[in-house]
């Protein structure tokens, strides 16, 4: 179609308004067709024109509707400009710039990256992680931010929306009740980018540097060279859009999600890591969740439902596990977990019942995979983590 549409831009200001007209009436499309007498070839062109216009493809965000023609990148806001003849101008006297003819058709250009988040009562915390990740991407077409929230009540919503309605490239969906797996599902629906970084929640503080543009076009670099891989780094997941639809998605957990999400990676894929830290502070282990055992017990829950056995995670906490209060507390904890999941046991296939990861992606991922782990390059080396040893073992090949 995109041919279909250079052909009538090559025509002169009365062809050009067929395309305004087909998007408000087809009829009336119909009628200014028969009236200019147009030669049998722009016949066939405008008819092809006037049947992609009856079944439009339909991109919504918070701020407006977006309909495409076609698969031209001519776009039409209904919200913005209504279509008239006013609205045209006439042609450049130097060229054929057609993109000045009209304001309502303007073009559209498709991000390549998608910053994912999912969000809920986080206003304390909204400074350090959606505005400073909104200012970096501003006026940057090839990046969008999408935004999914669990009907916030503390005020935060208020605000979201605020940044949504200023910034063309954020976008902010709400729906009441997501867990945070379906959360992260809905955002990954709704991304138009063929690279996802899908970042730790929004209840954290974000470096305020580029790192995130320059680990995604890293990750780009990396995709080139190895093929389809992910990539985790400490405060997220970075992958293809083909990647996430290829493993089915986000599974609907309240926990351990992420774990969740990088094995099926592993099982299917493969998934690198790099030691570089998104996040400086993350508060999502002191707050969300009513304490810190509610939250064990809702990990064990995912555990269970991805296909680990009862068994199995019990001997990892006695055993594997240098913390007491873990031995301790384990076979209670999960127990209960495992009572009140008893229904949905094994409801993914994630891990086999006894899997070698149950203890955790990275931390297994340094004695099974030494080779996953890459070498940060240049521009990428100051962000390295410094706060502690690194998680990286010595004998990294790559």
């Amino acid at each position: 179609m995109g041919v279909v549409a250079n052909a009538l831009l090559d025509q002169q200001d009365p062809v050009i308004m067929l395309i305004t007209k087909a998007r408000d009436s087809p009829y009336q499309l119909t009628y200014s067709i028969m009236a200019m007498k147009l030669p049998i070839p722009l016949w066939f062109l405008t008819a092809l024109i006037l049947a992609s216009c009856a079944y439009p493809r339909q991109y919504y965000s918070i701020k407006d509707k977006s309909i495409l023609l076609a698969e031209t990148k001519f776009c039409y806001r209904r919200s913005e400009i209504p279509i008239s003849s006013s609205n045209l101008m006439r042609p450049s006297p130097v060229g054929k710039d057609y993109s000045r003819y009209f304001d309502c058709i303007q073009m559209m250009a498709t991000p390549e990256y998608s910053i994912c988040a999912t969000h809920y009562n986080n206003k304390d915390f909204l400074d350090d992680s959606v505005k400073a990740i909104a200012q970096l991407i501003r006026d940057r077409p090839e990046w969008e931010m999408v935004i999914t929230d669990a009907g916030s009540t503390d005020g935060s919503l208020k605000i979201l929306n605020e940044i949504a309605e200023n910034q063309k490239n954020v976008h902010l969906i709400v729906e009441d009740g997501l867990n945070i797996g379906a959360g992260r599902q809905l955002a990954l629906e709704n991304a138009n980018g063929d690279i996802l970084v899908q970042i730790t929640d929004l209840d954290a503080e974000y470096y305020q540097d580029k790192r995130i543009l320059q680990v995604a076009s890293y990750y780009k670099n990396l995709c080139e060279k190895y093929g389809q891989v992910g990539l985790s780094v400490s405060g997220g997941i970075i992958c293809t859009k083909e990647i996430a639809e290829g493993v089915g998605g986000w599974h609907s957990l309240p926990a351990a999600e992420e774990r969740d999400f990088q094995k099926r990676i592993l099982n299917i894929y493969d998934l690198m890591f790099l030691d570089v830290k998104l996040v400086k502070f993350n508060a999502g282990n002191t707050k969300g969740l009513l304490n810190k055992g509610e939250r064990t017990v809702a990990v064990y829950s995912a555990l269970l439902q991805g296909g680990l056995s009862y068994w199995c995670i019990l001997y990892n906490r006695l055993f594997e596990s240098e913390d007491l209060k873990t031995k301790v507390f384990s076979p209670f904890l999960l127990t209960y977990a495992y009572i009140s999941t008893i229904q949905s046991i094994s409801k993914y296939s994630t891990y086999t019942q006894f899997d070698d990861y149950v203890g955790g992606i990275v931390s297994t991922a340094i004695h099974k995979k030494p080779d996953r782990w890459v070498e940060a390059p240049d521009e990428i080396k100051p962000y390295v983590d410094d706060d502690g040893p690194s998680l990286k073992p010595p004998n990294s090949q790559i």
